[in-house]
């Protein structure tokens, strides 16, 4: 298969993780793009996707299920500290690095579903 379909292929796969989960499609999207792209444009292009995805999977879900802000004020605080301390050191980690965080971050977010 091209490049290019596999990218369609896993942009499909990666929105309905996102859409079910509530996010997640990176996991699905990073692999495919490591074997396309060099590290850091792979990780780099796996946000930039992600970002549109999250908005409609966000958008959906506070339409199908409206939660009470309050309840999600704490997590959005953290994911934007988080998010910006991240995209600042980004540059500075190895992808090496990077690769094996991401990786067991797949697996742990696996045992936590199956269990």
């Amino acid at each position: 298969m091209k490049g290019e379909n596999r990218q369609y292929l896993a942009g499909a796969a990666a929105g309905v993780v996102n859409g079910l989960f509530g996010g997640g499609g990176g996991t699905v999207l990073l692999p495919v793009l490591t074997r396309e792209l060099e590290g850091r444009r792979a990780f780099a292009v796996c946000v930039a996707a992600m970002l549109p995805m999250c908005a409609v999977s966000a958008a959906a879900g506070l339409w199908s299920a409206p939660p009470a802000l309050w309840q999600a004020a704490p997590c959005l605080a953290g994911g934007l500290l988080g998010g910006v301390l991240g995209g600042l050191t980004f540059g500075k980690v190895p992808v090496g690095f990077l690769r094996k965080a991401a990786g067991a971050f797949m697996v742990y977010g696996g045992v936590r579903y199956l269990l």
